[in-house]
């Protein structure tokens, strides 16, 4: 998963969370001011309830109290009692059955026995024939402050918590679509967010990536004033510094090249004359000492021709002349050339599989150097007996490929991907299969010329079975 999807789920996800979050807290913040608001409720009805029951307990006046009742009983209330003094119950109403009755007898119950003696009104929970209920009471004085009894109400509990949760459900039904607005907003924002996040990022990345690819003039835009524009900037910066660097190398490289090359071809002339006798007579040791001189010479000198050729490719000074070329004759020259140090390592390369009239648009000398390369690299790593052809075939894009294929020691999964490197050295197929030496530059100007024609280069390999070059060549241009 890319960088700007996993921030668009961490941030949307942060979004809900903290949208979910705030409608918890939310929810039980009303829920316990909806609580309070009702404790509150029943308090004020309650003392409502209080002083017309000492009005009508002092006026005798009965009608006033079952008015009153019948007109405005008390939200949630299972049943009310009016108890005396003497604690016995002068009034009783039970809401449930509607009755309203006058049994003026002691309190059987005990919620009731406790409110004939309270001296203040209290509130308590309780539990009757499995229902939650709650206790009431307030004293009832007369004008002269005389206790003349006291007023019990019992509450239903569940009905009271039903209540709320019914309020609570229909102002979440109101704010549904504006919470649903807000976190659609949300995730939108944190959309927004996450690709103004993701991006610079992904520029950074994107700029490593070509700058690790030997792209040193890719830069990154850096109009940002924030922390990220600064690393933008410093990123730059460490890309012309590494330019400069690789410019210097190329640089020594080249004059390194060109100083050794001269003498060293000096050498290789004078040693060769004097072989040949032109300089006197040797020995038959010194001749051997001499050419083992020429024989080292020629492989300097091959390692600096290939060092200064990578060098030129890489900096895109290599000159190539592409023209309308015989595949099937350039395959076949490359495998008459092959065919004396096949004979010698006893390795079997039959003709070329390539259709007659195969034409590709390449330059004659640099693909013939390719072939060359990879033929005799895979002569190298091929035992007795093995086997090394060149295969033709087409592209589904209709481009030309051509494959070097060899029943060798192969090449460990894992090392595929540095064959193309300079310098690069396998230690598991090094001299397994013959002593031979390399400049471990040959793929690398295989590659630098290939690409360089547009085409792409890889390999397929598996180990102690065999090794597959290929290469694609684009049709010419229109």
């Amino acid at each position: 998963m890319k960088l700007g999807a996993k921030l668009t789920l961490l941030l949307s996800g942060l979004s809900l969370a903290v949208a979910c979050a705030a409608l918890l807290v939310f929810t039980l913040t009303e829920r316990h001011h909806l609580r309070l608001q009702a404790s509150e409720e029943r308090q004020a009805a309650l003392e409502k309830l209080a002083r017309v029951c000492a009005e009508s307990f002092v006026g005798e006046n009965e009608l006033a109290l079952r008015t009153f009742v019948a007109s405005s009983p008390p939200r949630h209330a299972t049943e009310m009692a009016l108890v005396d003094v003497k604690g016995r119950v002068v009034i009783h109403v039970d809401f449930a059955k509607n009755e309203f009755t006058f049994p003026d007898k002691p309190a059987k119950s005990a919620h009731l026995r406790k409110v004939a003696g309270s001296q203040k009104g209290l509130w308590e929970p309780f539990t009757a024939e499995g229902r939650r209920l709650e206790l009431g009471t307030a004293v009832l004085s007369a004008h002269n402050g005389e206790r003349m009894g006291a007023v019990a109400v019992v509450y239903d509990r569940d009905a009271v918590e039903s209540s709320i949760a019914s309020l609570q459900r229909e102002t979440l039904r109101r704010l549904m679509p504006m919470a649903a607005l807000l976190i659609v907003l949300s995730v939108l924002l944190a959309v927004a967010l996450a690709r103004a996040l993701a991006k610079p990022i992904q520029q950074l990345s994107l700029a490593a990536r070509r700058i690790g690819q030997g792209d040193l003039l890719y830069r990154i835009p850096a109009q940002r004033s924030d922390e990220l524009g600064d690393l933008a900037r410093e990123f730059n910066a460490m890309g012309v510094k590494l330019k400069e660097l690789d410019e210097l190398k190329e640089g020594f490289l080249s004059r390194m090249t060109h100083d050794l090359r001269n003498p060293l071809s000096a050498m290789i002339n004078q040693t060769e004359t004097v072989t040949g006798g032109l300089r006197g007579p040797v020995t038959e040791s010194q001749n051997k000492a001499l050419r083992t001189v020429i024989k080292n010479g020629n492989y300097l000198m091959s390692l600096i021709n290939n060092i200064l050729d990578v060098t030129k490719l890489e900096a895109g000074k290599m000159e190539f002349a592409q023209s309308d070329l015989d595949l099937q004759a350039i395959a076949g020259e490359v495998v008459e050339i092959a065919r004396a140090t096949a004979a010698e390592f006893k390795v079997f390369i039959p003709d070329p599989d390539v259709p007659s009239g195969t034409r590709v648009w390449a330059d004659e000398q640099a693909l013939r150097r390719v072939l060359m390369n990879l033929v005799f690299n895979a002569l190298k790593f091929t035992p007795e007996g093995g086997t090394v052809r060149i295969l033709w075939s087409k592209t589904p894009e209709g481009h030309d490929r051509l494959a070097v294929q060899d029943t060798g020691i192969g090449i460990p999964a894992d090392k595929i991907k540095t064959l193309f490197k300079k310098f690069s050295q396998i230690e598991e197929t090094k001299d397994k299969v013959r002593k031979t030496k390399g400049t471990g530059l040959g793929l690398v100007i295989c590659k630098e010329i290939v690409e360089a024609h547009g085409g792409s280069i890889w390999a397929e390999s598996e180990y102690q079975k065999g090794t597959t070059f290929l290469f694609t060549l684009l049709p010419r241009p229109v």
